[in-house]
Parts: C-alpha cells; sequence; structure tokens
C-alpha cells in the first residue's frame, strides 16, 4: 500500500502495509519514541508489537515499573523504511516529525520523554548524539515550545542483537523509574553535551560504551 495514500510522500518510504500510528493517552505525561515500524509493526499498524515490544513491556514492568498503558507510545517515522528495516534517512525523518511528531509534542507537552535509540535522541536534543555517553541520563531540555526531561535509553531490540547489552538496557529503564519519581541523574541540557559535559544536578554513574544503541527497527 502506498506510503501516498497517507501523507503524500510516496516517495520517501516506498510502499508498506500499515503507517503504525501513536498509541496511548493524549494526557499521559510520557511519552516513549522509538525510531521506525518492523515486519510485525507494519503488519499490525501498531508500535512495538514484535519481539522489541515484548522487551519493551518487560523492560518497563520490572525495571521501570511503569505500565506501558502510562506511556503514549510513537515513532520518529511512522511507516517501515523498507523491507530490510533501514535507518530512516533525514528527510524521511523530516517529514515524518514535522507533520506527526512535533505536533504532538507540542500538543501533548508530555513531562518525560523516554528517546529509544539514537535517531530519536538524536531528533530530540536537535543534534548527533553518541548513545554512550548520553543514555540512561535526564536532560532538563526545552524545546518546541515545551519543557521535559528528556531520558535517552538504549532501544529495548539492541539487547536481541547484542546480548552482553541487555544490562545497559535494564539500568537504562531502572534510571527512567527513578526519573519519573524525583530520583536519579538529572543534568540540564546544552549542546554538546552529547560528548560527554554538561552541568551536573544528580550523581553520575560510569560506564562502558562502544555502540550506538540503535533499534536496526523494532
Amino acid at each position: 500500500m502506498s506510503h501516498s495514500r497517507f501523507c503524500g510522500y510516496a516517495d520517501l518510504c516506498g510502499l508498506c502495509n500499515n503507517p503504525v500510528w501513536r498509541l496511548g493517552s493524549r494526557l499521559s505525561q510520557i511519552m516513549l519514541i522509538g525510531e521506525a515500524p518492523g515486519k510485525q509493526e507494519d503488519r499490525w499498524g501498531k508500535p512495538f508489537v514484535g519481539k522489541s515490544g515484548k522487551e519493551l513491556d518487560n523492560y518497563l514492568d520490572r525495571f521501570a515499573h511503569i505500565s506501558r498503558k502510562a506511556c503514549y507510545v510513537t515513532n520518529v517515522v511512522l511507516c517501515r523504511p523498507d523491507a530490510k528495516d533501514r535507518d530512516p534517512r533525514p528527510e524521511e525523518i523530516r517529514v515524518c516529525t514535522t507533520n506527526y511528531l512535533i505536533p504532538d509534542l507540542v500538543e501533548i507537552a508530555p513531562k518525560y520523554i523516554i528517546c529509544a535509540g539514537v535517531h530519536a535522541a538524536g531528533f530530540v536534543l536537535g543534534e548527533t548524539v553518541k548513545m554512550e555517553m548520553v543514555h540512561g541520563i535526564g536532560y532538563r531540555w526545552e524545546g518546541f515550545g515545551i519543557n521535559s526531561t528528556v531520558i535517552p535509553v538504549y532501544h529495548p531490540s539492541y539487547g536481541l542483537h547484542l546480548t552482553r547489552k541487555m544490562r545497559f538496557i535494564q539500568e537504562d529503564f531502572e534510571m527512567v523509574g527513578e526519573i519519573v519519581r524525583g530520583r536519579g541523574d538529572v543534568r540540564m541540557w546544552a549542546p554538546g553535551m552529547a560528548e560527554g559535559e554538561g552541568e551536573v544536578e544528580g550523581e553520575v554513574e560510569g560506564e562502558e560504551g562502544g555502540e550506538d544503541g540503535s533499534s536496526e527497527m523494532e
């Protein structure tokens, strides 16, 4: 089914079965932003219903102690980029965020924004980020006319590809729960902090890094 049927940009994502619309209450204080739909999301038209969706539920329930129902869940792009689940391209991100994600952010004005993966974190924070430098930390952030705490986390599916990274994802979601409850590591965001600089409001924990923590799609 043509992407143009939904938003008029057929050349961006080519063909998809279903756009993956946002899911959750628009009154939620927590917005969770993924990267792009995968095969199962494209099939059902809902975010995080594949393997990474099961992982997300596990991390939210067991480590953040937050129900998915408490979150407004969306993606940087709403259509599956292609059958090989490539990364979304800059123009796709620009179009989808302009038409959908930015209006959602402005309307909902979430108190907390969980950015799952490098593309989500990079879009919200407004620059290229290194996930090993920013994951599991809350940032006091202003953008699009709203004030929020942004929490970049490794994408839930990252651990499916690199099982040794699962403990970092668990720790990320534990920190999400701490921050939402008024505790945890929080910094004032400023350009350049993706390189590990900035004023710290809470305790900073050291960790090892390396990969970008992107989803390789849901």
